[in-house]
Formats: C-alpha cells, structure tokens, sequence
C-alpha cells in the first residue's frame, strides 16, 4: 500500500483515463478537490487549471472560454501525452482485497 496523500492535487480522470472537467464532490474521498473547471453552479475561486487557461485563451485573443473550452484543452494534452494519469487517493479497493 502506498503513502498517504494528504492533500492530493490532480485532474479528475474516468476510468478509462479520459479527463474531466469536473467530478461530483460525492465521488471525490475528503480532502481531494481534483476539478479542472468549476461545476455548473459552483461558486467561489476557480481551480488553478480554470484560472489558467482562461487566462491564456483571452491573451491569445479567444471568446470567453467555458468549460467544454477546458474540457478540449486537457483532452489535447492528453493525447499528445502531456498529462499523466495515476492514481492521486487511496480508493480503499486495496485494502478490502488485502483483508
């Protein structure tokens, strides 16, 4: 069994490795907040990758970007493989096999 993350930082993925724009709090275990862009609804800060690339669409003179705008950008990135897809928390799928 792996460490511990206390904090995870990440990109919410499917399972078959695909990324996300966003993963229902529900899903995510505590204390990981893995969203690429900010759920419909979402109030507060953006996430970092939303904040960012927002930011590098508008100096690159693009139309106000949502997050199927963020959702094609990581899907670019990944099919280049610029993104790398591993496990941030322990889902507890180990644990219950090792028992």
């Amino acid at each position: 069994m792996g460490a511990k993350v206390v904090a995870p930082k990440g990109l919410p993925v499917d399972a078959t490795g695909a990324p996300l724009a966003y993963m229902e709090r529900l899903v995510v275990p505590d204390g990981g907040h893995p969203n690429a862009w900010r759920a419909p609804g979402g109030s507060g800060r953006a996430p970092s990758f939303q904040r960012l690339a927002e930011q590098l669409l508008t100096r690159f003179g693009a139309l106000p970007t949502d997050q199927n705008d963020g959702l094609a950008l990581l899907q670019f990135l990944h099919r280049g493989n610029f993104l790398t897809v591993s496990d941030v928390f322990d889902t507890g799928t180990e644990r219950e096999s090792a028992n």
